[in-house]
């Protein structure tokens, strides 16, 4: 079972019965008090399309099997909450890329035979997800899969890529190579555009989605760097800084969120410091963004905590027990964020109020995750 945008998929094994009537189909959403029938199926048919569902609604479905006189005991419950978005996450461990339902339950397809997964970036608006995968400690490549789970060529090769970035509005990707110490830009087909070199060890990538402009951490540099959506033009802002992590812009009310490992700190767009969290960090590793409300989730790799903190600073919880959070992404349906949790093998949704939604084990080690979520107008 999967859903996709606002179908549920059903699909289940055959019975092989000469007198097999057919099958039918239970469903109940959370928001009624017992299931109901929803199809009756021919003996021949297995699989079953649900259009009639809402977003954020969860459903269970209930199978059995009708012959003459006779109803068979219906299948255990299976849960599904239809969404408009959905998950991917790679997986360090078994060299795969993995498209998850809107409710990270379900997978909906697998993309195997990478090395070195090390970044993932999903756009929406064309439906592929761009991957950063490292060959070797001097080799690596960026590429697409697209919605079906294909690798869409070309591949395209860098020295140490360790981050990807998109621009929504054109399908762009500024990649940041530390090993060449420059950002490249591809357009949606994956072409080089442009590299904007002498950047020290850009570390991290994140694009301002009004202007096209990307602003790249430099870690060596200890420099904030903004490059023109053309590349004509570079300007350095918030330094000089310690210890150089991740950034993350959120374009809706035009700041930057910059992570210099035990503090993080909230600047303008023109480089005008406004706060930084109350909190210091050990190793305050990713960040990731709500720009519908401004909200910002840190991850501290050494403590294993995933915190939320509003656009003002303000603490709102702090969630305990990851061992390598490694990465963070929220999905601006409902606010949640899923974290890639590496070295418990699993991935976990955090509800926008901090509650845990729902745990994803046996993600092998997970070390990228992104949401797609809905293509903005």
């Amino acid at each position: 079972m999967i859903s996709i945008q606002d179908t549920v998929f059903l699909r289940w094994d055959t019975i092989e019965l000469d007198d097999l009537l057919g099958y039918r189909l239970y469903r109940k959403s959370n928001l009624e008090p017992e299931f109901i029938l929803l199809a009756e199926i021919p003996p021949d048919e297995n699989t079953y399309a649900d259009f009639d569902v809402d977003f954020g609604v969860e459903y269970a479905y209930q199978l059995s099997a009708a012959v003459p006189g006779h109803e068979s005991a219906r299948t255990d419950a299976l849960p599904i909450t239809p969404g408009p978005s959905f998950t991917w996450f790679a997986d360090e461990a078994g060299d795969r890329v993995v498209k998850l339902t809107h409710d990270t339950r379900y997978t909906i397809h697998t993309t195997s035979g990478f090395f070195g997964l090390v970044d993932i970036a999903a756009d929406p608006c064309a439906g592929v997800a761009w991957v950063v995968n490292r060959n070797s400690i001097i080799s690596g490549d960026v590429l697409r899969i697209d919605a079906s789970g294909r690798v869409v060529l070309p591949r395209v090769n860098f020295t140490t890529p360790v981050e990807i970035a998109l621009d929504l509005n054109s399908g762009a990707a500024w990649v940041a190579d530390r090993g060449a110490g420059e950002v490249v830009k591809l357009n949606s087909s994956a072409n080089r555009l442009f590299s904007v070199q002498g950047l020290g060890e850009p570390v991290s990538v994140s694009v301002d989605q009004t202007t096209g402009d990307c602003l790249v951490a430099d870690r060596r540099g200890d420099r904030v760097t903004a490059i023109s959506a053309d590349g004509s033009a570079t300007r350095d802002f918030a330094g000089p800084l310690n210890a150089l992590r991740a950034l993350r812009v959120n374009s809706t009310e035009s700041s930057v969120w910059v992570s210099d490992s035990t503090r993080v700190m909230k600047f303008t767009l023109a480089g005008v410091a406004v706060l930084t969290l109350p909190q210091e960090f050990n190793f305050a590793n990713t960040l990731a963004v709500n720009e519908g409300t401004g909200d910002i989730w840190v991850s501290d790799l050494s403590r294993g905590t995933v915190s939320k903190f509003s656009t003002s600073g303000a603490k709102e919880f702090e969630v305990t027990g990851f061992n390598n959070p490694v990465d963070l992404a929220v999905n601006l349906f409902d606010g949640s964020c899923i974290v890639a949790d590496r070295l418990n093998n699993r991935l976990v949704r955090i509800a926008a109020d901090g509650s845990i939604e729902r745990t994803l084990d046996g993600a092998g080690f997970p070390f990228a995750v992104a949401v797609q979520n809905s293509c903005p107008e």
